[in-house]
């Protein structure tokens, strides 16, 4: 599932830059394709909470939600900040173009995989399973 918000994120970011160095970045066209991004972060942060349970004593599980949540929420505003002074500083197009970037490898990764999934799922059992 992360693999696929990371896919979402990066179809989001590249429409970006190429709507920016267009010139059609217009405020709809950008709040359309940065709910698009943000839906893809939205899906992968889901999955950041989820083994807490598992990691902590069932007494101090309220705490940890609270410290998970105060650490999550103050790295956003760091990104914010950091994303902000990079705007500034080279534009809009360069910071979406920063995203894409990042998100790449990982979209490389999950293509390569679903295609071994599908040679794994085609070969015979023999080729399958040959040392």
């Amino acid at each position: 599932m992360a693999l696929v918000a990371l896919s979402i994120e990066l179809c989001g970011a590249l429409a970006l830059i190429k709507v920016e160095w267009s010139d059609f970045l217009t405020p709809t066209v950008l709040l359309v394709l940065c709910f698009v991004m943000g839906s893809g972060m939205a899906l992968k942060g889901g999955r950041l909470g989820n083994p807490l349970c598992e990691q902590v004593a069932p007494g101090t599980l309220l705490a940890a939600v609270v410290f998970n949540a105060n650490s999550y929420n103050i790295a956003r505003s760091f990104r914010a900040s950091i994303c902000g002074i990079g705007v500034a500083t080279a534009g809009v197009a360069a910071a979406f173009a920063l995203t894409a970037v990042r998100t790449a490898p990982l979209e490389a990764c999950r293509r390569a995989v679903a295609a071994a999934a599908r040679t794994t799922e085609s070969a015979p059992l023999s080729k399958a399973y040959a040392i």
